[in-house]
């Protein structure tokens, strides 16, 4: 799951591990937790036609960023409770 939060080769790793012990993995890029775009997007009066097209393609972007996100860790979370048993052996 590559994610432009950081990662690196790891992807999604860096949220789910202590920042200390993800940080010494050589090659790695510090995590930062995503921020989820503000609901409803606020469009200023007397925003141009072009810049408020600007920043609805960015905000559809950023939700389906932070969907996708949501998405990937409710995978992983789920991979890591289903195998647990084998971690803890």
């Amino acid at each position: 799951m590559p994610s432009h939060q950081g990662g690196g080769i790891l992807g999604h790793v860096g949220s789910v591990m202590p920042a200390a012990q993800y940080l010494a993995i050589p090659t790695t890029v510090a995590w930062i937790d995503l921020v989820p775009p503000v609901q409803p997007l606020v469009i200023p009066n007397n925003t141009s036609g072009a810049l408020t097209s600007v920043m609805l393609r960015q905000h559809t972007a950023d939700l389906e960023e932070s969907s996708q996100f949501v998405t990937n860790m409710n995978t992983l979370w789920s991979l890591f409770l289903d195998n647990i048993d084998n971690v803890l052996i």
